[in-house]
């Protein structure tokens, strides 16, 4: 409370079971129904979830309300980039290569789960291997 006084923060109570009164819960309801779709749409297994949720949350903080200007272009002050989602859809197949794989490289086949911010260089990505392992990759294969 000491902190909602000290930083002017208008709050209220809601009624139990009164979704209507928070704004939050109808994006929270948009975000599973998106979700939903693609898995039923990719088939993919309801153990990746997480990465699943994840990337259609990104997407959605990228797209632009009925008013008009993104909630990320207020707080940042910059337009939103989406190029990186324009490669790869969820689940899509890929394919990538194993570093350290000796002389004789060979291209894997994996399932794409999403964009990686916080590991690793620019453009790398989360990608599901045959075995069901879930790998951090890069876009790029340096010579």
């Amino acid at each position: 409370m000491k902190t909602i006084k000290q930083h002017h923060i208008k709050w209220s109570v809601i009624e139990p079971y009164s979704h209507w009164q928070n704004r939050a819960e109808d994006m929270i309801k948009k975000l599973k129904l998106r979700w939903k779709a693609t898995q039923r749409r990719t088939g993919c297994s309801l153990r990746l979830w997480d990465y699943g949720m994840i990337h259609e949350s990104r997407i959605l903080a990228c797209i632009a309300p009925a008013n008009g200007r993104l909630s990320l272009e207020e707080v940042l002050g910059d337009a939103v980039d989406l190029s990186e989602y324009l490669d790869f859809d969820f689940f899509d197949q890929v394919w990538f290569w194993e570093p350290n794989a000796g002389e004789k490289e060979e291209r894997q086949p994996g399932r794409w789960l999403g964009i990686s911010n916080r590991y690793g260089a620019a453009m790398c990505y989360w990608v599901l291997n045959s075995n069901g392992n879930v790998l951090l990759r890069s876009a790029s294969k340096r010579s």
